[in-house]
C-alpha cells in the first residue's frame, strides 16, 4: 500500500518521541498526532489503511508530512495539545463548545401563554429559564411542571386550530384553553404560580396554595383541595437536594459513549460534597476513533486547552487510560496543578460514575436524533415545502390470497422511527373479493373515526401504498370525515417492481424527485415496506388457522370446548369417525341429537 501513498516514504522519522503534522497541498493542517516512537507510529499506518477507508481518505489528501522531536512524551502532549487548540485539524477529535443549552420558555404575548423547550438565541418574547445542563433532567422537569400547573405545551398553530380537546386534556396535563374549557382569569394564576416556581420563590407559592387549599377545604370543595395538597407534594419533590459524596472532596466524573461516529463526554463536578454541574460534549469526529482516543483527545483539550478557574485534585473516569502519568504530568505543568486520573472508584464515586455513564449514553441517543430530526426538517421542506418537520406518519397496506382473508394494516412511525406499540390490524368483512380500493376504504374510515372519536392524535404524513385509485379512495375518505392538515401521498412500484422504481406522487399530481432527495425517499419506502410486512404476517396467520381449524366446527351445536373434548377423548378426527352413535352419545358433554349429527356430518 505504500506506492499509493507516497508521503508515508517521503520522511524517515527517528525512533524518538514526537509529534506530526499532515498538510495538504494548499499547506493546511489536516492531522496532528502523537507518538512515543515516531517512526513505527508513521509505520502503522501501513497496516491501517488496508481496514480502514475513512484513514486512506485522509491520507489521499495529505501531500507533505513534518515531524517534531521533543525530549519526552510529556513534551509532546502538551504540543499536540496546543496545536490542535491553535489549528482545529479537520480530521482531529475536536471538542466544540456548543453553548446551545435548553431553557423552559414561558410566552408573554398570549391571553394563555404556553411552556415549552428552547434551544437556540433569546428572540422571542416571554421568560426564559435554565438553562438545564442535560435533557433528562429538563424533560423530567418539564412532566413535573405539567402535571402540577396545567400550562399548554402546544405551538399556536396546533393551538388555534383545535376544535375539541386534545390528550394532554385527557390526561390531566392541559387544562384545555383552546376551547374554553378555563377561563382567562383561572389560567393566568396557573401561570403566575409557575413563574413563582421558576424564578425560585418556592416558599411563596406553598404558602400561598396551603391558604387555597385551607380556604376550599373550609368552602367544602374537598376535589379542589385534594388538588392543591397534590401539588404541594410534587413541589416538595421537585425542591430536593441530594449530597453526593459525604466526605465533600473536590472531584470531576466523566464517561464516554460512542455509537456509529458520535461521541458523546458526560462530565459532572462535584464541589464541596454536592453536584454543581453536569454537561455533556459532543466532540466532531472524522475517523473511526476508539473511545479511548476520545476520552484522550477529550482530557487533552479540556484539562489543557481551556482556562478553568479550579481543578479538581481527582478524576473519576469510566475506563483505563493508557499512560495516564504522562497524562498527570503534562496537566501539572500546563496548569500548576496535581490531578489524579483514576479508573473507576468504591461506594458513592462507584454510583456516581454510574450515573454518569448512563446520562452519557442516554444523551448520546438524544443528540443523534435531534441531528436527524434537523436533517429530517431540512429534507421534508425541500421535498415538499412543509415548514415544520412531521411527527408522526401513518401509512397503510392491504393484504390477502386471491381475495380470500383480506387484511389492513396501518403502521406508525415517528421521528425516532417505528412507533410499533400503536400498529393496527383491520380485518376486512362485507367487501367484494380482491377489491383493494374497498378495503383501503373500509380500513380508513374505521381508524380515522375511531381517532376522531377519542381526540387522538392525527398524522401529519399518511402514506398510501398503491397506485391512483387507492390513493383517490384515501382523499375521499379524509374529505368525508372533514379531516385537513394532513399530507396525504402515495407510493407505488415500478413494472419490474423495483425499488429504484417506485414513485412517490400527491394530491396535486406532482411526483417526487428521488435523485434529489434520496432521503426522504428511501424513509418513505421503509414505512412501506413496513406496512407491507406488518400485513403480509397478520394475512398469514389467518391463513394458518384457517387452515389448521378442525372441521368439527363446522358442525352445528359443536364449539372449540366440546370439540377438544372429543379430539382429547378419541385421540383424534380419525377416532371420532370410527365411533358409531351410541359411542359418540356416551362420550362426555354429547347428547344423542348432538351424536346423530355429529355422525351424519362425518359420513354423509
Amino acid at each position: 500500500m505504500h506506492h499509493q501513498f507516497p508521503v508515508l516514504q517521503s520522511i524517515t522519522p527517528s525512533n524518538m518521541p514526537g509529534v506530526y503534522q499532515m498538510f495538504d497541498t494548499r499547506g493546511k493542517i489536516l492531522y496532528v498526532g502523537k507518538a512515543k516512537n515516531l517512526k513505527k507510529r508513521i509505520a502503522s499506518y501501513a497496516q491501517i489503511i488496508q481496514s480502514d477507508s475513512k484513514t486512506r481518505a485522509l491520507l489521499s489528501k495529505v501531500s507533505r508530512m513534518e515531524v517534531t522531536i521533543t525530549h519526552n512524551e510529556t513534551e509532546a502532549l502538551l504540543l499536540e495539545c496546543n496545536l490542535i487548540k491553535t489549528h482545529h485539524p479537520p480530521y482531529n477529535i475536536l471538542l466544540r463548545d456548543d453553548k446551545s443549552y435548553p431553557y423552559l420558555h414561558l410566552s408573554s404575548h398570549h391571553d394563555f401563554p404556553y411552556l415549552r423547550l428552547h434551544r437556540g438565541t433569546h428572540t422571542g418574547d416571554g421568560t426564559y429559564f435554565g438553562p438545564y445542563t442535560t435533557l433528562s433532567s429538563m424533560r423530567h422537569t418539564m412532566s413535573q411542571l405539567q402535571k402540577i400547573f396545567q400550562v399548554r405545551q402546544c405551538n399556536d398553530t396546533y393551538y388555534k386550530n383545535r376544535t375539541r380537546p386534545c390528550l394532554q386534556y385527557q390526561i390531566k396535563r392541559c387544562t384545555a384553553p383552546c376551547v374554553g374549557y378555563i377561563t382567562k382569569e383561572d389560567y393566568q394564576e396557573s401561570v403566575n404560580r409557575l413563574r413563582l416556581f421558576l424564578h425560585g420563590k418556592n416558599r411563596q407559592l406553598i404558602t400561598q396554595l396551603t391558604q387555597a387549599m385551607h380556604k376550599a377545604s373550609q368552602e367544602q370543595l374537598f376535589e379542589k383541595a385534594a388538588y392543591y395538597r397534590d401539588q404541594i407534594a410534587h413541589l416538595h419533590q421537585l425542591q430536593e437536594e441530594q449530597s453526593v459524596i459525604g466526605s465533600g472532596q473536590d472531584a470531576d466524573v466523566l464517561a464516554v459513549a460512542i455509537a456509529e461516529n458520535t461521541a458523546c463526554i458526560h462530565v459532572m463536578s462535584v464541589r464541596g460534597g454536592k453536584v454543581t454541574s453536569s454537561r455533556s460534549y459532543y466532540p466532531r469526529m472524522q475517523l473511526n476513533n476508539t473511545p479511548h482516543d476520545v476520552l484522550c483527545a477529550f482530557i487533552g483539550q479540556y484539562y489543557i486547552g481551556f482556562r478553568h478557574i479550579h481543578i479538581p485534585p481527582v478524576v473519576v473516569l469510566d475506563r483505563a487510560l493508557l499512560d495516564r502519568q504522562y497524562w498527570e504530568q503534562a496537566i501539572m505543568e500546563h496548569t500548576g496543578q496535581r490531578v489524579r486520573l483514576q479508573r473507576g472508584g468504591h461506594g458513592a464515586r462507584a454510583l456516581l460514575l454510574r450515573s454518569v455513564r448512563k446520562t452519557a449514553q442516554q444523551n448520546l441517543i438524544l443528540h443523534r436524533n435531534q441531528r436527524h430530526a434537523k436533517r429530517m426538517q431540512q429534507l421534508w421542506h425541500k421535498a415538499f415545502g412543509c415548514p415544520h418537520t412531521p411527527e408522526r406518519w401513518e401509512c397503510f397496506d392491504i393484504s390477502h390470497f386471491a381475495g380470500d382473508q383480506t387484511v389492513a394494516s396501518c403502521v406508525v412511525f415517528t421521528r425516532e422511527g417505528p412507533a410499533k406499540t400503536e400498529y393496527k390490524i383491520f380485518n376486512i368483512t362485507d367487501v367484494s373479493s380482491g377489491d383493494d380500493c374497498a378495503a383501503l376504504e373500509q380500513a380508513l374510515t374505521r381508524h380515522y373515526k375511531r381517532r376522531l372519536k377519542e381526540a387522538h392524535l392525527l398524522p401529519d404524513v399518511l402514506l398510501i401504498d398503491g397506485g391512483a385509485a387507492q390513493f383517490q379512495r384515501a382523499a375521499r375518505v379524509l374529505e368525508l370525515l372533514s379531516i385537513s392538515g394532513v399530507l396525504l401521498l402515495g407510493i407505488k412500484k415500478g413494472v419490474h417492481r423495483r425499488a429504484d422504481e417506485d414513485t412517490v406522487f400527491t394530491v396535486h399530481g406532482d411526483y417526487l424527485d428521488r435523485h434529489r432527495h434520496p432521503a426522504v425517499m428511501k424513509w418513505l419506502q421503509h414505512m412501506r415496506d413496513e406496512a407491507h410486512r406488518f400485513a403480509l404476517f397478520r394475512h398469514r396467520y389467518k391463513q394458518r388457522k384457517k387452515i389448521t381449524r378442525s372441521t368439527l366446527l363446522d358442525i352445528p351445536g359443536i364449539g372449540e370446548i366440546r370439540c377438544k373434548k372429543l379430539l382429547r377423548h378419541y385421540g383424534g378426527l380419525q377416532g371420532i369417525m370410527q365411533a358409531d352413535i351410541q359411542q359418540l352419545s356416551a362420550t362426555p358433554s354429547m347428547n344423542t341429537h348432538l351424536a346423530q349429527s355429529l355422525y351424519q356430518a362425518l359420513h354423509s
